[in-house]
């Protein structure tokens, strides 16, 4: 997914809901796959952004300009325009302080902390490439035939971003009884789903534990990015066209559905591949095939 794609989805994305809110989460979805296809681009998925549910890629992407409300049990979330956000003069609104975000390739590098998972930064394009320890690669051969030209991204441990919720916890404007009641959730092993179970289960705090969270991951990237001679503006989402960029940006346009599929998996980690990918695909054959059958 390009930044000029990006982009253009968050416009859609705002456009949408400035003249509907609050509006619930399937009504946003199923517009959003309707606007992007009119517009010209690729049918909306939050996959192409690295994101296993639609509230995920809401919460990250649209952090700086919806308001997420959750359900307190079943049902769907309700999406709205954050009130500090400039008026509709704007192109698509945005907040009135600078926001900062990390592109989703680099998002996912640091914040997936899956150990199997190698993670190498590419000094020639910018374009930050991964794959998996103790299976067969083309790309491990390329890194390892030139490692001058890459950098490895070590990610976030996953004791540290559990210490984060503790923190965050600790601080939080919430009974004892509550913080009681969301405590063993930090304990579990750490991935994307209980990061989101985590926030879900702080209600009205949820905004504020993402804006924490947030500032954390941007701080241990500018870290990396400091230790590595790498300008920190080349890990921003709003990063502009430079030529490394534009290359980047045009391979991922021109692959092949395989090679986006392959570049979507490699964002996730095997929990989520064996509990949601391998599922969902298999129940695709399976009507498929009765399709043809009848």
């Amino acid at each position: 997914m390009s930044h000029s794609e990006e982009d253009s989805v968050r416009r859609i994305l705002a456009k949408i809901v400035r003249e509907k809110s609050p509006i619930s989460g399937a009504q946003l979805k199923v517009r959003l796959i309707w606007e992007t296809t009119r517009a010209g681009l690729r049918q909306f998925d939050e996959g192409l952004f690295g994101y296993r549910k639609f509230t995920d890629f809401l919460a990250d992407i649209g952090s700086d300009l919806l308001t997420i409300e959750y359900p307190e049990g079943p049902g769907d979330v309700k999406v709205s325009m954050r009130e500090t956000l400039n008026g509709p003069e704007s192109e698509y609104a945005k907040p009135k302080r600078e926001t900062v975000r990390l592109r989703n390739d680099a998002w996912q590098a640091f914040t997936n902390p899956d150990p199997k998972r190698k993670r190498f930064w590419s000094k020639e394009t910018g374009a930050i490439h991964h794959y998996l320890e103790g299976q067969g690669s083309d790309l491990k051969e390329q890194i390892c035939s030139q490692p001058s030209l890459f950098i490895e991204i070590q990610p976030i441990k996953a004791t540290k971003q559990r210490a984060w919720m503790k923190n965050f916890l600790d601080d939080a404007e919430l009974t004892d009884q509550q913080k009681q009641t969301i405590l063993p959730i930090p304990d579990q092993p750490y991935s994307s789903f209980v990061n989101v179970l985590f926030t879900r289960a702080l209600g009205k705090n949820g905004e504020s534990w993402r804006s924490f969270r947030i500032g954390k991951v941007l701080e241990q990237a500018r870290e990396w990015a400091e230790n590595n001679d790498i300008p920190f503006e080349q890990l921003k989402s709003d990063l502009g066209e430079s030529p490394a960029s534009a290359m980047a940006a045009r391979a991922v346009i021109e692959n092949s559905v395989r090679d986006r599929l392959d570049e979507v998996l490699s964002m996730l980690n095997d929990d989520d591949i064996r509990q949601v990918i391998l599922p969902t695909a298999l129940a695709c054959i399976l009507v498929r095939t009765n399709a043809i059958n009848q």
